[in-house]
């Protein structure tokens, strides 16, 4: 647990920034401690943000771990404070035996 705390890294994000777009590759997780962001995903060249998260939810977790693109779009609909763990770093983590 400690491991996990030490890799923390603090992140703020604007309004309308575009965190991961859709078949994107994640090179973080991110915990979100504030704000909001809009997941969605995109139809005829036109973006449906269908779920908000907000304080408590993670973002890029699944990718991260099992080295997946995201499925989705995450875009800041309010301005987002958050903790980051890179990819790199989380996967030195949960391998480590």
């Amino acid at each position: 647990m400690i491991g996990v705390l030490e890799l923390l890294q603090p992140r703020a994000e604007k309004k309308g920034v575009l965190i991961y777009g859709a078949l994107q590759a994640t090179d973080e997780m991110y915990f979100i401690m504030g704000g909001a962001v809009d997941v969605g995903f995109e139809v005829n060249k036109t973006n449906k943000y269908c779920l908000r998260l907000k304080k408590g939810n993670v973002i890029g977790a699944y990718n991260c771990t099992f080295e997946q693109k995201t499925l989705y779009s995450y875009v800041v609909k309010y301005d987002v404070k958050a903790y980051v763990i890179r990819k790199t770093q989380w996967r030195s983590l949960i391998l480590d035996k």
